[in-house]
């Protein structure tokens, strides 16, 4: 299971840095988010499904928003691509959810 990461590298140090932050975070929500739509800039404007079938947000100390989700970019897996947050193939995020549930643990390692 690949998965795309934060567009700069090193652990996220504030607000916009887009960098994915390392640690141990435990899973604060699980939330359906096929409606949900975002505008990456790129002159298409607000796409819906931006972030796949499911967002899993992360509880991460002095951020909001961090997560790990599906995509309407799956050629984005495997490079650095978001603002900060995991994406996934959108049946990789499906299929993860039947081994998580809120309150678990998850460890972010360093990209090497």
């Amino acid at each position: 299971m690949g998965c795309g990461i934060g567009l700069n590298a090193g652990n996220k140090v504030r607000t916009g840095d887009k960098r994915t932050p390392e640690g141990t975070f435990r899973i604060s929500r699980i939330q359906d988010s096929r409606h949900w739509t975002h505008d990456f800039k790129d002159g298409h404007g607000q796409r819906k499904g931006a972030y796949g079938p499911w967002f899993i947000r992360l509880r991460v100390p002095g951020f909001s928003g961090i997560g790990i989700h599906g995509t309407c970019f799956p050629n984005s897996i495997g490079t650095r691509c978001s603002d900060g947050c995991i994406r996934l193939l959108n049946k990789d995020v499906v299929r993860l959810l039947r081994y998580i549930k809120v309150g678990d643990k998850v460890t972010i390692e360093a990209d090497k």
